[in-house]
């Protein structure tokens, strides 16, 4: 019964180790193919007593090690989930009813069912007759058997009914809904969603966060609501600057275009969202974003957020970037924000490279992001102002690679929750690629790593943003002048799963193509730092360049692997030569990139969250 209700749940989740899924199956097989020769072997020499406990034992075993195969066979996409719980379930019945009967009734019982099993495997002697009928096999004869027991025993027959009913209905009440989410482990269900906290309750308000824009002019304003009334009857950002966090406005405030997005993808609540783009903003100055919603029973509700803005297009200022990938959604992940704040307080953008929530792309894991927007919302600076967020998705986001097709909708939170392409608003929202700049000096391009775009589908973006960003083009021109120098920015492209992995996980085959569509650009482009993430440690690679280590420094260095909290193995590291530093440990990363084209980063140490700083390096923009 234990292992059925495991195999169960377990098959509701796409199964990421393929090694839990051959030791679990592989095991319960031998022990199955054993017991299949011992059971052969007590049938035709041993007892009845001893054969009708071989049979209940066999019957029990068969059923767990079936129950174990549908699991990994659903966890791998093969069959649907709910194919394999109904068919375990079935499967329960029948065994417990039989070991019921084996076990638990009179012997005579017992004593028939195995006569007839004896008699179906090794009776050679018994020819088919008019009288008899054909000689039935082993499992057709058990069947008989059992069956005529059943019905001439009304009290084994309730029993086994009752009992088969009651877990049956305690199983479907209990896995209806299922969410098992990892990062940390949780595993909920429409039921125990009931009881449980949540951060957004009818009729509130629950997220309001700044997204990244395309330059410092330009925020995407987000903000949710749970309406069990119907749809809103008017959604509004108003906007306004101020001077400080709690502070009133110092100007007229002024409404932002919106869009409504209805979210039905949440089943057990009724969530709509409003999505505004904030245009001709000022560099390095604090707004404050009010959204307020009319709703259907006349109830108006609001939240806000006070954000400053990125430094503006001709700003020298020293830009400061702050973040990791691979968040740990609960106290770990959100210490490890607020340590790296308290070592850079001036940070300007919080970026998180995938795996935000660990919510696997399922409609009934949507508190997860809850917990994961809400812990950005409680990230301030020492002034009291948000960060402007930037994200790029992971294959927690995404479920997997490319798994609807290109059908994005079907991603059902990222798209909805973090609509960060705003060049061409609202034409799609569900893009996962973007450019941003920030100031005079520092450009960001953020990939898809094939788990919602393809590859393929990104090459011409990442051309055209590396031209834009750098204000040349080494196709048309071999050598910049000294202007073009001055004037490129210092970019920084990144993306979820690594190219330069720094463990022995096994890389899938988006890695392979990034490889050969990517990191030739980097290279032609001259980019100096990569951000990768994905692998749960620490690493930093030597300068890169067409593959090969450049003692020099003239090539990419790759930065991750994407630890925010998530556990580290040090087992895991492949300790390969292009790695210049690397660390199982959980790490907050800080760049300061300054207007001369340096960029100095930091790597803080996440234990006790003491700010211990255990990797420094210092890059120049190449040329």
């Amino acid at each position: 019964s234990f292992c059925t209700l495991l195999a169960m749940a377990r098959s509701v989740y796409a199964l990421q180790s393929f090694a839990w899924f051959g030791a679990s199956t592989g095991g319960l097989l031998l022990l199955f193919v054993a017991c299949l020769v011992v059971f052969l072997l007590c049938m035709r020499r041993c007892d009845n007593r001893i054969a009708a406990g071989m049979i209940a034992a066999f019957a029990a075993l068969a059923q767990m090690a079936t129950t174990v195969l549908l699991a990994g066979v659903a966890g791998y996409g093969f069959i649907p989930p709910w194919v394999a719980f109904v068919v375990s379930a079935s499967l329960w019945i029948p065994a417990v009813g039989f070991c019921m009967i084996m076990t638990g009734s009179s012997w005579r019982t017992a004593f028939l069912i195995t006569t007839a099993a004896k008699k179906g495997l090794f009776d050679r002697d018994n020819n088919d007759t008019e009288e008899n009928g054909p000689r039935c096999s082993a499992v057709v004869s058990l069947v008989r058997a059992t069956a005529l027991v059943v019905m001439k025993n009304p009290f084994v027959f309730w029993v086994t009914s009752v009992f088969s009913f009651v877990f049956v209905l305690s199983v479907v009440i209990a896995f209806a809904g299922v969410c098992w989410c990892t990062n940390p482990d949780s595993f909920t269900t429409w039921a125990s969603r009931r009881t449980e906290a949540k951060f957004c309750l009818p009729e509130q308000v629950c997220h309001v966060y700044p997204l990244l824009g395309h330059d410092p002019s330009r925020l995407r304003i987000v903000g949710h609501v749970i309406s069990l009334a119907g749809p809103p009857l008017e959604a509004r950002v108003e906007a306004c600057e101020v001077a400080s966090a709690a502070g009133p406005c110092v100007a007229p405030s002024w409404s932002l275009t919106t869009a409504i997005v209805d979210h039905a993808h949440i089943e057990e609540d009724r969530r709509y969202l409003v999505h505004a783009l904030a245009t001709n903003l000022s560099g390095s100055t604090p707004y404050r974003f009010t959204v307020v919603f009319v709703l259907a029973q006349g109830v108006v509700t609001d939240g806000a957020t006070t954000v400053r803005t990125v430094p503006g297009i001709e700003s020298d200022e020293p830009v400061v970037l702050l973040g990791g990938g691979d968040y740990h959604s609960s106290g770990t992940g959100i210490a490890m924000l607020r340590a790296g704040l308290v070592e850079a307080p001036d940070a300007h953008v919080l970026y998180v490279g995938g795996d935000l929530s660990y919510a696997n792309n399922l409609r009934t894991c949507y508190l997860r992001w809850d917990r994961f927007l809400h812990a950005m919302s409680t990230i301030v600076n020492a002034d009291g102002f948000s960060l402007p967020l930037l994200t790029i998705p992971g294959n927690h986001e995404s479920g997997g690679y490319l798994e609807a097709g290109s059908n994005r909708e079907e991603y059902y939170f990222y798209a909805a929750y973090l609509p960060q392409y705003d060049l061409d608003w609202p034409e799609d929202r569900t893009i996962t690629f973007h450019s941003h700049r920030i100031a005079s000096h520092v450009g960001l391009v953020a990939l898809d790593s094939g788990l919602m775009v393809p590859v393929s589908d990104q090459v011409e973006f990442l051309k055209g943003a590396l031209i834009s960003l750098r204000g040349f083009d080494p196709d048309v021109v071999s050598q910049p002048n000294a202007s073009v120098v001055d004037s490129m920015r210092f970019v920084i492209p990144l993306y979820h799963n690594a190219v330069y992995g720094s463990t022995t996980r096994s890389r899938v085959s988006a890695v392979d193509e990034m490889k050969r569509r990517f990191l030739p650009l980097f290279d032609v482009h001259k980019i100096p730092l990569v951000l990768e993430f994905h692998e749960h440690t620490y690493k930093r690679t030597f300068a890169m360049n067409q593959g090969n280590i450049r003692t020099d420094g003239d090539g990419v260095v790759y930065l991750g692997d994407g630890a925010l909290g998530v556990y580290s193995d040090s087992r895991e590291l492949g300790h390969y030569d292009y790695i210049a530093r690397e660390a199982a440990a959980n790490y907050i990363t800080i760049l300061r990139v300054f207007a001369n084209g340096t960029c100095h980063g930091s790597t803080i140490d996440a234990a006790g969250f003491g700010g211990r700083v255990y990797d420094e390096f210092v890059l120049r923009k190449r040329v």
